[in-house]
């Protein structure tokens, strides 16, 4: 379980990966090479950075993304959103 994250280990599975309830536990760890556990641990952190707003989670002001739409209201662009979509994945994603 080298490449589980401790949220990973408490879940019992990966949610991008959860289909039936009955597979949560060590035995569903248990069947996949660690370089499965470590994709679907980025994938599942990317999405949860991705899809939190930021400021929704108080201990953390910046975790998460800012409101979209009223950045490319602000600068008709969509330049700074991939800026911040590439920020907010450097900052959080281990």
């Amino acid at each position: 379980m080298n490449n589980l994250s401790l949220y990973d280990i408490l879940v019992g599975q990966f949610i991008s990966e959860s289909t039936n309830p009955d597979d949560i536990g060590d035995q569903y760890f248990d069947q996949l090479n660690e370089d499965e556990k470590l994709r679907y641990s980025i994938i599942d952190n990317l999405r949860m950075i991705l899809s939190a707003r930021q400021g929704s989670v108080q201990h953390l002001p910046h975790f998460g993304m800012p409101d979209i739409l009223q950045i490319y209201f602000d600068t008709g662009s969509v330049e700074p959103i991939k800026k911040e979509i590439i920020d907010v994945i450097l900052m959080y994603e281990p």
